[in-house]
């Protein structure tokens, strides 16, 4: 083997190995920036019942929003009167929703369903110019990886020994 096609196998195999680097870095991280950007809506989310007025806390969840319908075990539709929510409760060192029924009204003796439209889960960045940056930054990842990709094979003239 020459000493010219030596280097050639060995940029190929550092490109090889970036590559596959890369792309597996990159799609790990699309993964945790589309659950960390996307606020979505919940439904059926059941709460147990609780100990005449004692907090409850839902834990894969920061904040809830929007329209919020919460139904008990008969299928009674409960007004918001009926219980005090809080958003962004520390809760056993996370963020977390808390829920206190009214123990006036008997309610927190049978389960709920909680109904919600617009629910903020762990690691939902709140910033909107932070869910752009990150945005942002994987498509430079993105970019990185093509020009990994590319570079090489045009700087050794591979398309020259191929004809083109």
């Amino acid at each position: 083997m020459k000493k010219a096609q030596m280097g050639f196998v060995g940029i190929i195999l550092i490109a090889f190995v970036t590559i596959v680097v890369g792309v597996a870095l990159f799609q790990a991280s699309a993964q945790s920036v589309g659950q960390s950007t996307t606020m979505g809506s919940v439904s059926n989310l059941t709460m147990p019942s609780t100990v005449n007025g004692t907090a409850y806390y839902f834990t894969n969840y920061k904040n809830f929003g929007g329209t919020i319908t919460v139904t008990n075990a008969t299928g009674y539709v409960m007004d918001s009167g009926n219980w005090t929510l809080t958003n962004n409760v520390v809760y056993n060192g996370a963020l977390a929703v808390q829920v206190v029924p009214k123990a006036t009204l008997g309610y927190y003796t049978q389960y709920w369903n909680w109904t919600v439209t617009q629910a903020q889960p762990l690691g939902y960045i709140e910033d909107s110019g932070a869910r752009g940056v990150v945005a942002i930054i994987l498509i430079f990842l993105a970019l990185g990886i093509a020009v990994v990709a590319l570079e090489p094979t045009l700087r050794s003239g591979v398309l020259d020994m191929m004809g083109r």
